[in-house]
């Protein structure tokens, strides 16, 4: 009776280890769907640029209605003349895949909210489709890009990093 009863437990154990360890098939490591930039001078590629301004960006991914939500706050710009979401490395200047300020603020020196809005992918450029701006930005190669009179190929820059 008692070798019974050990048997009893001694399945019943291996039954709860077994469904504890297990792992759902199909299901892995949750997506990343926020990210966070510091926007600096020294950022900007291919070459860097001294100024005094500043910035933060945030942007979020929702991957079932396919929209991107962004905001990019700067502080003391000079000039303002475009803002834009671009992909690449943090080494490369890349081609632009979202128009983040269709109109440049007339303050100069601007310090606030400069951008934000949500993005569908009726707003892509260069070819890029949901899925392959999310993996790419995922994939820490996408960036916020702040572009001046003084520096028309951007003034102040800064990659997404995964929160």
């Amino acid at each position: 009776m008692m070798r019974k009863i050990r048997l009893g437990v001694l399945a019943l154990t291996s039954l709860a280890l077994g469904t504890a360890c297990s792992d759902d098939e199909g299901t892995g490591p949750a997506l990343k769907t926020s990210f966070a930039a510091t926007l600096t001078g020294a950022a900007e590629r291919p070459n860097p640029v001294t100024t005094t301004a500043t910035g933060t960006g945030t942007l979020t991914l929702n991957d079932a209605a396919q929209t991107i939500t962004y905001s990019v706050s700067v502080t003391n710009l000079v000039g303002i003349t475009m803002a834009h979401l671009h992909t690449g490395a943090t080494a490369e200047a890349g081609p632009i895949v979202i128009n983040t300020l269709p109109t440049p603020p007339v303050a100069s020196p601007f310090t606030g909210v400069l951008a934000s809005g949500t993005a569908t992918v009726a707003v892509l450029l260069n070819g890029e489709t949901y899925t392959t701006l999310a993996a790419k930005i995922r994939a820490g190669t996408a960036y916020f890009n702040v572009h001046t009179v003084t520096n028309a190929g951007g003034e102040i820059r800064g990659q997404l990093v995964a929160q």
